[in-house]
């Protein structure tokens, strides 16, 4: 109830300092926390990409970054794997005295062994939830690193056990064989919870950013089908694709307006598209693109029967918009239940980035909270 008070408080605030702003004018300075529901108008959704104000601060002191990624794949890990660092730095407890991290493998269907990082308490009686992260970085970039200060938040503020997966990554291991690598890893915990120290009736969630958000949500999508035994209980989408650019249904076109638009920090719709040829995926398979998952044989669509989903959205990101079409569908087409966060004015993975800025601690502490929302539908919570 608390929740729908803020989402009407803030769609109120957002139409009222859009009637007295100029045109263009970043209203957005005035609300001081994500928004959890947001006008679906075409002006409405243009003006979430200008410039929040403590981003445009810290530019205006500091330049412009970068907002392409080295054709090399080397040089393009090793600048991420810092920007991880200083991420992992920034957000992750100060005091991990509590915490077991070991890491082990687990077998892919190709018999190659997976490197799965797990954190767990190292008191865990009772036993808590399970949580696996995916990490981000467009299939070709990215390491468990971005994840870490996730999952040691999970284990101390849950007492869940928590699975970092370390995928195949592109060019060298092309579509689909991040998706495979996760989804053996789900597959894998699913049977093994126990001797993990978790306990899948008090919450099993899968979640990642960016491609690990979309890699997510195929694993969702899989697990059902499969009729994963015991289900998914939630998923975590932070800055997903959703909706892809190259196949969107006529009845979504007046709402997918991001992809084309000028962002003016962050990756752009450009960068998205490079990382795609190297992946190299099949654009038509639903294993790439989730949004065009199957009906299944009595002619439901293939997104009902999923667990809930909890999304975190920026609205400086050529990613938006698919985000917010799929969340919408979700809620008001397929019966799942979802929660979403959106950042005005900010790029993809800002908090990555900035995590410097006081918005991607908010950010960070809305991540936990989107997760206890999830956990809140397990059937020992």
């Amino acid at each position: 109830m608390f929740s729908n008070a803020v989402g009407l408080l803030c769609a109120s605030l957002f139409e009222f300092f859009k009637s007295r702003n100029k045109p263009g004018h970043f209203f957005f300075q005035y609300v001081t926390m994500a928004l959890d529901t947001v006008s679906r108008k075409r002006e409405d959704l243009l003006i979430l990409a200008d410039v929040h104000p403590e981003l445009d601060a810290w530019v205006k002191a500091n330049g412009v970054p970068p907002r392409t990624i080295p054709s090399d794949p080397v040089k393009a890990r090793e600048l991420f794997l810092k920007m991880e660092q200083r991420f992992a730095d920034t957000f992750s407890p100060k005091d991990v005295s509590d915490v077991l991290v070991e890491n082990i493998t687990v077998p892919a269907r190709d018999g190659y062994a997976i490197p799965v990082k797990v954190y767990r308490p190292k008191n865990a009686t009772p036993p808590g939830p399970l949580i696996i992260e995916i990490h981000g970085g467009g299939f070709l970039i990215g390491s468990p690193l971005e994840q870490e200060s996730h999952c040691l938040e999970c284990v101390k503020e849950f007492g869940a056990t928590c699975l970092n997966i370390d995928y195949r990554l592109a060019p060298e291991y092309k579509f689909p064989t991040a998706v495979h690598d996760c989804y053996d890893v789900v597959a894998w915990a699913a049977t093994n919870a126990s001797p993990l120290g978790a306990n899948l009736r008090k919450g099993f969630i899968v979640g990642g950013s960016s491609a690990g958000g979309s890699l997510a949500d195929v694993v969702g999508h899989l697990a059902r089908d499969a009729k994963l035994d015991p289900p998914l209980t939630g998923l975590c989408e932070i800055v997903p694709p959703g909706l892809r650019d190259n196949d969107v249904p006529k009845k979504y076109a007046p709402e997918f307006l991001s992809w084309h638009q000028d962002m003016l920090y962050g990756l752009s719709s450009e960068g998205f598209t490079s990382l795609r040829d190297l992946y190299a995926p099949d654009e038509k398979s639903e294993l790439y693109n989730s949004f065009n998952w199957p009906d299944s044989v009595d002619g439901k669509s293939g997104h009902v029967g999923l667990p809930p989903v909890f999304f975190q959205i920026a609205g400086m990101d050529p990613l938006r918009d698919g985000g917010l079409i799929y969340e919408k569908r979700l809620r008001e087409e397929d019966g799942v239940p979802t929660k979403l966060k959106l950042y005005p004015g900010l790029p993809h993975g800002f908090n990555l980035s900035y995590p410097q800025l006081d918005i991607s601690k908010v950010h960070e502490r809305d991540t936990i909270e989107g997760i206890r929302w999830l956990l809140s539908f397990s059937k020992e919570n």
